[in-house]
């Protein structure tokens, strides 16, 4: 959001850096939160098993599991959330020191698979 706009009447401080929501006076409490204009990422997990989708004339197909990577904090949070899901399967809420660390442990665990003997 801008920070030319005056703020909604129920927003006490301004928007993160990185919120590209513009909040008005009229949002639901639900919908008081901060998020990014996209999610952060998207990634197919191609060497795990397939999910099983259903199309609208019942037929059957089938797709990579889609690991997805989301940043959030509603208005009445002190610290925004990370989250990482996958949409037909259990989703995890992160605190940044969590998402940072798993994200230093993925990066070194890829290093050292990529790693050449």
């Amino acid at each position: 959001m801008s920070d030319s706009m005056p703020l909604p009447f129920w927003q006490s401080h301004p928007c993160p850096p990185w919120c590209a929501i513009t909040h008005t006076d009229t949002d639901f409490p639900e919908d008081r939160i901060h998020r990014p204009d996209s999610e952060l990422a998207a990634v197919p997990l191609t060497i795990n098993d397939p999910v099983h989708c259903q199309r609208p004339n019942d037929s059957w197909y089938f797709e990579p599991p889609l690991l997805r990577v989301d940043l959030e904090q509603h208005t009445r949070e002190t610290a925004p959330r990370i989250l990482l899901s996958e949409p037909n399967s259990v989703g995890y809420t992160l605190t940044t020191t969590e998402a940072l660390t798993i994200g230093h442990a993925l990066v070194k665990a890829g290093k050292l698979a990529n790693e050449t003997p």
